[in-house]
């Protein structure tokens, strides 16, 4: 081969007008990668926003349902705020999709093929959906709504079509521009081999080493290095060559990573737009954590995933609510809290404690995630990121992404992941929301069933006093199955003198179905779970009764017991009965306890009430029999009494008529001294008759006004005797 004659005067200039060349090539190459960087990312920015339409869609959906279905007229204006809010929104992308935005960095869409589809998307929009939001945001109809999501399916299929294809077209650029390059790189190989000819007929010793690293780069090693020394145009070659290396090497390691965010932009999105549409359809919170995790693990290339809340118990421990991927027992084997110590500085522990993502890029070197890098490392965790799940402020748990792969979450990814977390806790916060407000509602009509049903029993216990025992168990009976959803129960109550419980209610239902031999509504004995209740004075729940070690079994021919409630009826400290249901289409729980101690408490105060009557009936029965007998004893007390009286007037006249004619005689003969018949008295016979008339003038009185003797006052008596015994002391003390 001839030695090839080029137009420069040295080798230094021959070098630097080929080197000049060789630059403005990869000048070129270089700009022009790094436009196709930039136009990538606006492209990936449209799709974004465009993927945000079948999103924004959806939820405008949820909220119109939200709205519909809510009584309350505050939280009604706030959710029509939001669904204005929301429609602005999706103006304002149909607008940056059209129009661009320079502030976020989307040009408007140029795509000839793109164009009529998003003008399609647009003009349904605002010709049929928006009118559809508005007039359910001022009206709040329902069929409305049904309208509107009788067209959003095919409207949301549209903007994925719409997806699909600016997907396609992102594809077929990125082909081109690898044939680009591929041309581009040929060129230049071109360059090389021309070069490479140049100095093998020039300066092929010096440039040995040059040549050999040209075919290592030839090769694909752009670690390649050419070690000349010398200080002349080969030297200067050499560190051009060098740079070119180390140019094309940062081009190809920049190319790469941004092929690889790219990629996991897509992956993220992608994973984004599924976990968007499980909210939308989850019912419950573990359903939307679960699929969560899921979608997180399937489609974003994730080795594990798992959901986990803060609880508030003393150890600050995090309990796991949903998982999916590689986790082969790693929750079971670590320990992690969200507590300021060793245990809760990892991840979890740290986006828990201060809100916001924490990420362990490398966890083989993470000094914070000494404490799980064996177990993580055994299982292929190389770098992991938790997100906190907030909730108004409050940060109530985390959720916890593991992959493969060493500094896997770039600054991007990071963001979208954040935003699915913030869209994430959002649904849980509404799942509890409605969660709450249905407990709220189931509560409030068991209450209302309950007070409905202690008002009938007591409306038919208050109504009649001859209400039994045994209707009142009946009417029991039949309430606590109906609340409870029981198959069968019994009813049965203490009797006061032997002690035994008698189940009048064992005669329905149950009776002709138990084919247990010798049946009796008494019982004698209290055995297995029902008598444990009775003889601990203690409720007794079981869903599994069998597996309980209370239990004794049941008899031949008993109906089997799937489920069991039993509660004692108590009055105070005092046992008065048994309400015990079984066998329920659900578990029984704390709901249906509470519902069977009201109507035992109801039962006890019958019981109780009862008893009081029949006692009361008893003692009245024995106080109207004592009644009588007295009455009897009384009147023939009363006729002895009024005989005694007879007797006694009888005698008390004849001691009158004896006293008074002694006195009558002593009277006329005081007269006759009055009258001077005996002639003149003495002194002391004058003394004598004063005497006579002053202890005599209440006699005459009473012979004017006469009276029983025994009349009076004891002290009346006592002077009359006085006056009649003379004021003879001794006489009158005797008989006084």
């Amino acid at each position: 081969m001839k030695h090839m004659s080029l137009p420069f005067r040295s080798l230094a200039v021959k070098f630097i007008c080929f080197g000049f060349v060789a630059l403005s090539v990869l000048i070129l190459y270089v700009h022009f990668e790094s436009n196709f960087i930039e136009h990538t990312k606006g492209d990936a920015a449209v799709i974004n926003l465009t993927g945000q339409l079948r999103y924004r869609s959806f939820e405008m959906a949820w909220l119109g349902h939200r709205m519909t279905e809510t009584k309350n007229p505050r939280t009604k204006d706030i959710l029509i705020g939001e669904l204005n809010g929301k429609i602005e929104a999706f103006d304002g992308i149909l607008s940056d999709l059209k129009m661009g935005n320079e502030k976020i960095g989307i040009e408007p869409v140029t795509y000839k093929e793109a164009l009529p589809m998003i003008e399609d998307i647009a003009g349904r929009w605002h010709k049929t959906f928006k009118l559809l939001l508005k007039k359910i945001s001022k009206d709040g109809g329902r069929d409305l709504l049904d309208e509107y999501e009788s067209m959003v399916q095919e409207y949301v299929s549209d903007i994925d079509k719409l997806v699909s294809f600016l997907v396609e077209d992102i594809d077929r650029e990125r082909k081109e521009h690898e044939a680009l390059r591929f041309m581009a790189f040929l060129f230049f190989l071109s360059l090389l081999f021309i070069l490479f000819l140049f100095v093998k007929n020039n300066i092929v010793a010096s440039l040995l080493m040059l040549k050999r690293g040209s075919e290592e780069m030839k090769k694909g090693n752009f670690d390649v290095r050419i070690d000349v020394k010398t200080k002349d145009e080969i030297g200067a070659l050499s560190e051009t060559f060098n740079a070119m290396t180390q140019t094309i090497k940062d081009t190809f390691t920049e190319q790469k990573n941004t092929e690889l965010r790219l990629k996991r932009l897509n992956r993220s999105l992608k994973t984004l737009i599924e976990c968007n549409h499980a909210m939308v359809h989850a019912s419950d919170e573990h359903e939307l954590l679960s699929r969560t995790c899921r979608v997180i693990v399937e489609e974003g290339g994730y080795r594990f995933a798992w959901a986990g809340f803060a609880e508030q118990d003393e150890g600050k421990t995090v309990r796991p609510a949903a998982m999916s991927g590689y986790e082969e027992g790693y929750l079971d084997t670590v320990r992690i809290t969200w507590a300021d110590n060793e245990w809760g500085r990892g991840p979890t522990g740290t986006a828990i404690r201060t809100g916001t993502p924490c990420i362990a890029r490398n966890i083989a070197t993470d000094p914070h995630y000494s404490p799980w890098s064996s177990e993580a490392m055994r299982r292929g965790y190389a770098s992991s990121i938790a997100l906190p799940l907030n909730d108004g402020g409050r940060t109530f748990g985390a959720l916890n992404i593991y992959s493969s792969e060493s500094y896997a979450f770039d600054d991007e990814e990071v963001r979208l992941l954040t935003n699915l977390t913030g869209d994430l806790a959002y649904g849980i916060s509404t799942l509890r929301m409605r969660n709450a407000q249905r407990q709220a509602e189931e509560a409030l009509q068991r209450e209302s069933n309950i007070n409905a049903a202690v008002a009938d029993l007591a409306k038919s216990f208050l109504s009649s006093y001859v209400i039994s025992i045994e209707d009142i168990s009946y009417l029991l009976l039949e309430h606590a199955r109906k609340l409870t959803g029981s198959e069968f129960g019994y009813v049965g109550y203490i009797d006061l003198i032997t002690g035994y419980l008698v189940s009048p209610t064992l005669t329905r239902d149950i009776w002709d179905e138990c084919k247990v031999m010798d049946k009796n509504v008494i019982f004698t004995e209290f055995k297995g779970l029902w008598g444990w209740v009775l003889n601990n004075k203690e409720p007794l729940m079981t869903n599994e009764p069998m597996k309980d070690p209370r239990s004794s079994g049941t008899p031949a021919g008993h109906l089997p017991i799937r489920r069991l409630l039993s509660y004692p009826a108590l009055f105070g400290k005092d046992l008065m009965g048994q309400i015990s249901v079984a066998n329920a289409d659900d578990d029984y729980d704390n709901n249906d306890m509470e519902i069977i101690k009201r109507l035992a408490d109801f039962y006890a105060i019958a019981i109780h009430r009862k008893q009081m009557e029949e006692s009361l009936r008893k003692y009245t029965e024995e106080l109207d029999k004592k009644v009588r007998e007295r009455t009897r004893d009384l009147e023939s007390a009363k006729m002895a009494a009024e005989y005694a009286s007879k007797a006694k007037s009888d005698f008390l006249a004849n001691m009158s008529h004896e006293l008074r004619t002694p006195l009558n005689s002593i009277i006329g003969f005081s007269g006759l001294l009055d009258g001077g018949i005996v002639g003149d008295l003495t002194e002391k016979q004058r003394e004598r008759r004063l005497y006579i008339q002053q202890r005599t003038a209440p006699l005459k009185s009473d012979r004017r006004h006469p009276r029983p003797f025994e009349g009076g006052s004891r002290q009346d008596r006592a002077r009359s005797a006085q006056v009649i015994y003379k004021g003879d002391p001794e006489i009158f003390a005797r008989n006084a």
